[in-house]
């Protein structure tokens, strides 16, 4: 997923972009935004010229 769209999310939560290009915050912001249960996990890497991307599965619930 590109950078923008957590970008996006976090700004429409309150949250400052730059805090979310870390995905280990991610499961923080999350939290932040009204989430419980909040699980992280990596789901593979997209390996390119560029670089390796890591993928991750965000799980949660919000009542």
């Amino acid at each position: 997923m590109k950078k923008d769209f957590f970008a996006h999310k976090a700004h429409s939560c309150g949250q400052n972009p730059d805090r979310v290009n870390n995905v280990s915050n991610i499961a923080t912001v999350a939290r932040q935004a009204g989430f419980e249960n909040v699980e992280v996990v990596s789901a593979s890497v997209i390996k390119r010229e560029t670089g390796d991307y890591p993928v991750f599965l965000l799980i949660a619930s919000r009542v």
